[in-house]
């Protein structure tokens, strides 16, 4: 594949919002739903909170006062929730992604969070298994939500030996149109509330 190289400069009110903004990194992925309302429950209605990769958050603030003054304060919900939380730095970019695999061709001898693990090793991070998975409901496929820094769409072959019997495992993403993206939020969305549990969408765990 060839190379094509382009120049770019930002414009002063692209530099000017990100002067505004904060990065935090989550101590736990998997409740990315419930950290971008805690600004909104704690009082930073004006604060606008997006995903920005698999693990973290961007959080712009209406005035790099109001950004500093939130600084200061070192509430002690940041330090509950998240690992880093810094301004934002020239050439900040989402290092990684959330995506939803399907494991298939595995035994049932191997249905278990510990091989679930192993597997999403070879793609990324385990963040959670889905519990329908993890209930055993359907046993054509488990489904694991991994974070992962593969741009490219996951789909390969993994040869596991089970006491000494070997299988091909086939982790495999759903393809990422705009469609499947908004459904994959919402199934985040859904696994996030049916683990936290509905009293308490925003308790850790």
């Amino acid at each position: 594949m060839s190379k094509q190289g382009i120049t770019f400069i930002p414009t002063t009110d692209t530099l000017a919002w990100l002067s505004r903004c904060l990065i935090g990194t989550l101590k736990k992925p998997a409740e990315m739903g419930a950290a971008l309302y805690l600004w909104f429950l704690h009082g930073y209605e004006e604060v606008k909170v997006s995903e920005f990769g698999g693990d973290s958050v961007l959080a712009c603030f209406p005035s790099e006062t109001s950004k500093q003054r939130f600084l200061e304060e070192e509430t002690e919900w940041v330090k509950l929730w998240f690992s880093s939380l810094r301004p934002w730095e020239n050439g900040d970019h989402a290092k990684n992604r959330r995506c939803w695999v399907t494991i298939r061709g595995m035994p049932l001898q191997a249905w278990c969070a510990e091989f679930f693990e192993l597997v999403g090793s070879t793609c990324g991070q385990l963040i959670r298994v889905d519990p329908a998975t993890d209930q055993r409901i359907f046993l054509e496929g488990a489904r694991i939500e991994i974070l992962t820094d593969q741009g490219a769409l996951i789909e390969k072959q993994v040869e596991v030996t089970i006491a000494g019997e070997r299988f091909q495992e086939i982790p495999s993403e759903a393809s990422m149109n705009g469609g499947d993206m908004d459904q994959t939020r919402k199934e985040n969305r859904r696994s996030e509330a049916d683990m936290a549990g509905e009293d308490d969408p925003f308790q850790l765990t």
